[in-house]
C-alpha cells in the first residue's frame, strides 16, 4: 500500500483530539487535514468525488476510531481489506485495535 501524507500523519496524530481525513483505494491512501474536503484532495490514481463518481473511499481518523464512508463500488470485505493494509503499514500501525466502521457498521480488520 502506498501511503501519501505520512509526514503530516506522523505530526498530526501526536496532537490530542486529532481529526485526520484520508482517501483510499487499492492504489494507496492519502492522509490530509480534517479542515479540507475529501473531494478536494487527490493524488494520482486516488480520487474521491461526491455521488460515488470517484474511485476512492472517504476516511476519518480520530483517536480510537476510524470511520470509512460508504461507496457503492466497495463491499464491506473490500473496505476491511484496505484498512488492514493501512494498519499493517508502519504509518498506520498506531490504529491497530481501534474501532473501524464502514457504513456505520463495525467491520473486522
Amino acid at each position: 500500500m502506498t501511503v501519501h501524507g505520512s509526514e503530516f500523519l506522523a505530526e498530526e496524530r501526536r496532537k490530542p483530539g486529532f481529526f485526520i481525513k484520508a482517501v483510499m483505494n487499492d492504489a494507496g491512501i492519502k492522509f490530509f487535514s480534517g479542515a479540507r474536503q475529501h473531494r478536494d484532495t487527490k493524488v494520482p490514481g486516488i480520487s474521491y468525488e461526491d455521488d460515488y463518481r470517484g474511485n476512492a473511499l472517504a476516511v476519518i481518523v480520530q483517536p480510537g476510531k476510524v470511520e470509512i464512508r460508504f461507496h457503492k463500488d466497495f463491499s464491506d470485505d473490500h473496505a476491511a481489506r484496505l484498512w488492514r493494509e493501512v494498519a499493517g503499514s508502519s504509518e498506520g500501525e498506531f490504529t491497530r485495535g481501534w474501532r473501524v466502521t464502514y457504513q456505520g457498521r463495525e467491520i473486522n480488520v
